[in-house]
């Protein structure tokens, strides 16, 4: 399993760890909760603004607007093109911990049957812009039934990804599908997808019969056929009807295997409606707003954490290593999970926040009321420029 970045806590629940972790008294408890309410408002002004500008950029191709562009204002224009919007949106998703799947994990990912034992034919020309962005490398139980199973329960364990996002704009001018969508880019967020399925949430799939099952189809058709014939001849010549127990079993082999094959599909079927229902987290602007909510807690947390080590232990030497290391062993005691603390990232948020100085490699925090005042002036500040 791949080591996350994120804090695996919420923000509130955090805070709470840290003033039981630090025993504060009174005093010093209602200071650091206010400066931790001080430094989540610093970000959700800034990740306000970002979600704006997304909603902005992305108004040209929701395809949800319920909306009309007033002439001349020239919110609805197209001219930034569709490579803008997904820059601004990979930023953000980074910025909640994301990552891309690269070119060779989309080929791994997009090869091979899936769970359901099913090969899923993708045409890949249909995709003028295709972007997965994933969170979370976990594992996830699945109950699986069938011939390899011998028709028992079986609970099975699959990788999956917690969290996956899927931008998707489709190709213009191409006869694949009459109901496609190319003017418009469609964002879907879903959770705990197996790796194995992860192109059922592509558009323009379509399964595709395996040389095992084809060849069972047709190794029965093609003895079925035979032993049709010799029925036929023997019934002609010598009256015998022996082959007719041939033919029946053989076409009853060939029904049973496309049957086989077509309840593989219907299982599918039955997958993908099940992800749409039960996985499927927002769709295209909701997923602006739900990554925007996760990257600003993520910000918040990192920089919490970060202020509240450098602060209560101020007198010792702190270095950007051994300030992650401390962190990381700290949220695993605490939660039992690991994390990949993003220290260069927190220290950058505070030093923006003025609640914190480098001298000559050694961080030092200011105390919590100096930091207290710093970051109200730069919130009015900021507001006053609003």
């Amino acid at each position: 399993m791949i080591c996350e970045s994120y804090v695996p806590a919420t923000k509130s629940e955090l805070v709470e760890m840290l003033v039981r972790h630090g025993s504060l008294d009174d005093r010093e408890a209602a200071q650091f909760r206010r400066l931790a309410r001080l430094i989540a408002a610093a970000f959700h002004i800034e990740f306000h603004q970002r979600l704006e500008h997304l909603k902005r950029i992305y108004a040209p191709f929701d395809p949800d607007s319920d909306t009309r562009p007033i002439g001349g204002s020239g919110s609805r224009s197209r001219a930034a093109g569709p490579d803008e919007l997904l820059d601004a949106v990979g930023e953000v998703l980074t910025a909640a911990h994301y990552h891309p799947l690269s070119a060779q994990e989309l080929d791994r990912a997009l090869t091979g049957a899936t769970y359901w034992g099913l090969d899923l034919q993708i045409d890949r020309s249909i995709f003028d812009r295709l972007m997965i962005y994933v969170r979370g490398d976990s594992s996830a139980s699945r109950v699986r039934r069938d011939i390899g199973t011998l028709f028992r329960r079986r609970v099975v364990e699959l990788e999956v990804y917690e969290r996956l996002v899927l931008a998707v704009k489709l190709r213009g001018g191409d006869d694949h599908d009459a109901q496609a969508d190319a003017d418009n880019i469609h964002f879907k967020m879903f959770r705990e997808i197996p790796k194995l399925d992860l192109e059922m949430l592509l558009p323009g799939t379509r399964p595709r019969m395996r040389l095992l099952d084809g060849g069972k189809i047709g190794a029965s058709s093609v003895w079925g056929l035979f032993s049709l014939s010799k029925m036929l001849i023997e019934a002609l010549l010598y009256a015998k009807l022996i082959w007719f127990t041939f033919l029946v079993g053989s076409v009853s082999y060939a029904i049973q295997s496309f049957l086989g094959y077509q309840r593989t599909r219907k299982a599918y079927d039955h997958s993908v409606t099940q992800q749409l229902y039960y996985q499927n987290l927002d769709n295209n602007v909701g997923v602006f707003c739900r990554v925007i909510d996760e990257a600003e807690e993520e910000e918040a947390k990192e920089a919490i954490l970060a202020y509240y080590f450098l602060w209560r232990r101020g007198a010792e030497a702190w270095t950007p290593d051994r300030l992650a290391r401390q962190i990381e062993d700290w949220v695993r005691a605490q939660t039992g999970e690991s994390c990949r603390f993003q220290v260069h990232e927190a220290i950058g948020k505070l030093v923006r926040c003025g609640v914190l100085a480098t001298d000559d490699s050694q961080l030092r925090a200011a105390p919590v009321d100096a930091a207290h005042q710093r970051i109200v002036q730069q919130l009015t500040g900021v507001v006053g420029s609003l």
